[in-house]
């Protein structure tokens, strides 16, 4: 090699370090859903009746098959809503001993509105059967409004 020059091995041969390009950095993708989710999330924390009292089970995001298996095995489940406020409520002169939010993208013209896979749709039941009040919002401004509507206890 000499002369103190670092090199790679590339291809089965050795290359100079200036040689090499770096490929550009890759601006991180930022999905609706999840600025949807940022915005909802900013003025949950910011409500003093439900600030302490809701969280966001992470369920999204890409894993591989065995860190799927790892989490299943330690009770993440498909389908869980976005949102849950643990605080009982009252709308429409029905009381509910907590509140489940899913946030779909904000329906945009031209575009097919995004709907409740079959799981979701499953724990929807089973959450408003458990006495849950359950919640498809398109959008964090229809989840404001429909947070606006209901009475906390």
């Amino acid at each position: 090699m000499g002369s103190g020059v670092v090199a790679k091995r590339a291809q089965n041969r050795f290359v100079r370090f200036e040689q090499i390009k770096k490929k550009p950095r890759q601006k991180p993708i930022r999905y609706e859903e999840q600025e949807e989710m940022e915005a909802l999330a900013a003025y949950l924390d910011g409500h003093p009746a439900i600030s302490r009292r809701w969280f966001h089970p992470p369920n999204e995001g890409k894993r591989t098959i065995a860190q799927q298996m790892r989490a299943a095995k330690i009770g993440l489940k498909s389908g869980v809503p976005d949102v849950l406020i643990m605080r009982p409520c009252e709308r429409d002169g029905v009381w509910y001993s907590f509140v489940a939010i899913e946030l779909k993208r904000q329906k945009k013209p031209g575009r097919r509105d995004s709907r409740l896979s079959d799981t979701q749709l499953l724990w929807f039941i089973e959450l408003a059967a458990s006495g849950g009040l359950t919640f498809l919002a398109h959008g964090y401004k229809e989840a404001l409004d429909f947070l606006a509507r209901v009475e906390w206890l």
